[in-house]
């Protein structure tokens, strides 16, 4: 199947083991795969207030939710919090 050159194709095994690195804060087993402060960075919230505000469509949703770097999250999750600490 085709796929744009901006797609990114994987199994479920490297799906998974990429969501674990990203929530080990870029290590994978004993490997450092990327340098802690660029996770912090993706997935650190960049929107401001007033971006999150007048979203009629979905009301609330932005109340614990922000964007990264391409990346929905999810603020307050044990993941988050977990980053924080």
């Amino acid at each position: 199947m085709p796929c744009s050159p901006f797609e990114l194709v994987s199994t479920i095994d490297n799906s998974l083991a990429f969501r674990q690195m990203r929530l080990n804060m870029g290590s994978h087993g004993r490997e450092r795969i990327l340098p802690r402060p660029l996770v912090e960075l993706v997935t650190a919230d960049h929107l401001i207030a007033k971006q999150k505000t007048g979203s009629e469509r979905l009301p609330g949703y932005w109340d614990n939710h922000g964007w990264g770097g391409a990346t929905n999250l999810i603020l307050g999750s044990p993941s988050m919090r977990r980053r924080q600490a």
